[in-house]
């Protein structure tokens, strides 16, 4: 597993700066535009928006990792209401939206008999100006590394590492691909 949010994310609403042009998921549903409050549901995390799975990966993180108070709208994105430039539903919605997915994994687990390999990164570069929170710059170290939820059912965990990379450098990183092919020599 490479960067799995296996205790969830909060990215887009930790940083609602995103929603000022980001090509991804946005936490607002309505910006402020011209002088006017466009609707943006369809480019939105919510119900009706076009990123249904982005919903099921949310978990509010806000009780660990404090937000940043220099966002624009960083408490009306994160707990729902209309900010300074923009409307959110809040993460709790969109959560619920999601069928409180993460929630359920945590409940569930995975198959006994698995055998899983989590690997994390540690390398918090991208060019957004997001905290210096441990993590890839997408996922807190600690979502990815949480495996008590996976294992409920006995899955056997292989290895648990932490690399230098960023979320993207998951992808094709040498040090990641030498990771990946050591487990994959450990599998029975």
């Amino acid at each position: 597993m490479l960067g799995t949010p296996n205790l969830g994310l909060d990215f887009s609403f930790r940083y609602p700066f995103l929603n000022f042009g980001a090509d991804g998921v946005l936490s607002w549903d309505r910006i402020l535009f011209r002088g006017e409050m466009l609707d943006t549901t369809l480019y939105s995390i919510y119900e009706g928006g076009a990123f249904p799975g982005q919903r099921q990966m949310l978990f509010s993180w806000d009780g660990i990792y404090p937000l940043e108070l220099g966002q624009p709208d960083y408490w009306t994105t994160y707990h729902g209401g209309t900010g300074l430039y923009g409307r959110s539903q809040g993460i709790c919605r969109a959560i619920e939206q999601g069928g409180n997915l993460i929630e359920k994994l945590e409940e569930t687990g995975v198959a006994a008999g698995l055998e899983l390999a989590i690997l994390a990164g540690c390398k918090n570069d991208f060019p957004v100006p997001c905290s210096g929170v441990d993590g890839d710059g997408i996922l807190f170290t600690k979502s990815v590394l949480h495996t008590s939820g996976l294992t409920r059912n006995r899955a056997k965990l292989l290895a648990k590492h932490v690399l230098p990379v960023n979320h993207l450098e998951l992808l094709f990183s040498p040090l990641v691909w030498k990771w990946i092919n050591y487990q994959l020599g450990q599998v029975n």
